[in-house]
């Protein structure tokens, strides 16, 4: 079975960990936190959830053994240039989310999403303005071409030259 997020590909079988192409060597308790996040993702997990499920320890003893591990696991996953993965939730937990535009503020995303919106209303305005042109153009002159000859003639002719 292999769990998936973004470009991150978990092998439960054989235990592999790849990203964008790189396999990631983790300890048995990394790869545990790792199943774990990705098991529930784009979902909040609370360290006691963690200590609970993945430590199978009681949360009163809990200290910020969660916290060393996140830290590590996403110094071996996180690269400056990929999609970061594993989000903190302050004062919660933290949560692996698959969206590949997660690392944008809604301000990009507004910016993006209003764009694409204005690039896309432009598009089919252009396209139904050159349409109307063109048809506007082609109606004129197959008026023209079906009008009697002279009249055609009279109204492509060029002026006379001016006597002085």
């Amino acid at each position: 079975m292999v769990l998936r997020a973004h470009d991150l590909e978990v092998n439960l079988l054989s235990r592999r960990v790849v990203r964008d192409g790189q396999e990631i060597d983790l300890t048995r308790r990394e790869f545990e936190l790792l199943e774990y996040l990705l098991r529930h993702k784009n979902a909040t997990v609370t360290r006691d959830m963690i200590a609970r499920d993945v430590w199978k320890e009681p949360s009163v003893v809990w200290t910020n053994v969660a916290d060393v591990y996140i830290k590590t696991l996403r110094k071996k996953i996180e690269r400056p240039n990929n999609v970061q993965l594993i989000h903190t939730i302050r004062g919660v937990g933290y949560a692996l989310r698959d969206d590949p535009w997660n690392h944008l503020s809604i301000r990009w995303r507004l910016t993006i999403w209003y764009s694409t919106k204005l690039a896309i209303i432009l598009l089919v305005s252009g396209t139904g303005l050159y349409y109307l042109m063109s048809f506007h153009l082609m109606s004129r002159l197959d008026r023209d071409l079906t009008a009697e000859p002279r009249a055609s003639m009279r109204n492509w002719r060029s002026p006379a030259p001016r006597r002085a």
